[in-house]
């Protein structure tokens, strides 16, 4: 005779450990990267929620202004991992730059040239374009140098 035990899923479909699992993380609280002054006037406000279908006007074609460094070969096999197919990963032997925009090189180099006006690195754009479905917190600091604009990740 086997009794059965019944999990309480309540009403997200999760249990109770799941449903508290993000409040007992300990939490980094960051002083605003931009400080807002009384004088600024509001162009627009865009909630999280309009971002996944926000369709900005005279966005004009994105263009490469610069190649640098290069890509290593992708292993499609990677794509298909799972806990029953598992793929170890390797240790590979090199030098990984984490720069902020700000003091990247080769960013410097393009505004300097005034080739744009708002720079920005991968892992900074990559936040923005997944931050509709972020659980974890991210900050993004904004330095303005003149007509030129740095969008920075801030450190730690």
């Amino acid at each position: 005779n086997k009794r059965m035990g019944r999990l309480n899923l309540g009403s997200s479909g999760m249990g109770a450990y799941n449903r508290n699992y993000n409040q007992n993380q300990s939490r980094t609280n960051r002083a605003a990267s931009v400080q807002v002054k009384e004088d600024w006037t509001v162009i627009e406000e865009i909630e999280f929620s309009r971002l996944t279908s926000l369709a900005l006007p005279d966005v004009k074609e994105p263009q490469d202004l610069l190649l640098a460094g290069e890509m290593e070969y992708y292993d499609s096999a990677f794509d298909r991992v799972s806990c029953k197919q598992e793929r170890p990963l390797k240790i590979m032997d090199r030098l990984v730059h984490h720069e902020t925009a700000s003091a990247d090189s080769n960013i410097q180099c393009l505004a300097k040239e005034a080739a744009g006006n708002v720079f920005a690195t991968d892992a900074v754009i990559s936040a923005l374009m997944c931050c509709t479905r972020s659980v974890n917190s991210w900050d993004i600091l904004v330095r303005r140098f003149g007509d030129v604009t740095f969008l920075d990740k801030r450190s730690g």
